[in-house]
């Protein structure tokens, strides 16, 4: 007769003090990465990136030079494939852009620009297929077909 443990499901607290996460995912070594979005207290906040080592010290993902991308005010969607954090956010002319960067800071490098986004859905969701392809989604612009007037995002469109 075998014996068995009985299956115990915990909820463990991997980091504490966020503002907005917006996304988040591994690298290949089991590092976490996190996106927070500028949908938190100040207007002047800018998405930025945290990492949480395998072994629990949690820093920022050096900052991304000015000149480079997001422009926009949002960064949503955040996958982690071949050494390269990739990500979408907002650009100043309302459109969207999937953009990498590697780990360690530097030029953030665009994937692809200028994705029509003007509804409630921004593009999000990014997966990369076996065989490499990109994948992502840009949904409708809203849930039900019904604009609330009173929503403070349907004031854009």
């Amino acid at each position: 007769m075998t014996s068995r443990c009985p299956t115990v499901n915990r909820a463990v607290r991997v980091v504490n003090g966020l503002n907005f996460p917006s996304a988040f995912t591994w690298d290949a070594a089991g590092n976490l990465y996190i996106l927070e979005s500028h949908n938190r207290a100040g207007a002047d906040a800018e998405a930025e990136d945290r990492r949480v080592s395998t072994g629990g010290a949690i820093d920022r993902v050096p900052p991304r030079r000015p000149e480079t991308p997001p422009n926009g005010d949002t960064a949503i969607g955040l996958t982690f494939h071949d050494g390269w954090l990739y990500f979408s956010h907002e650009q100043k002319d309302g459109t969207f852009s999937i953009s990498r960067v590697q780990p360690a800071g530097g030029t953030v490098e665009p994937v692809l620009q200028g994705v029509p986004v003007t509804g409630d859905h921004d593009v999000n969701h990014l997966y990369f297929g076996a065989d490499g392809t990109l994948y992502f989604g840009v949904g409708s612009a809203t849930n039900s077909g019904v604009v609330a007037s009173a929503d403070p995002v349907n004031q854009k469109w």
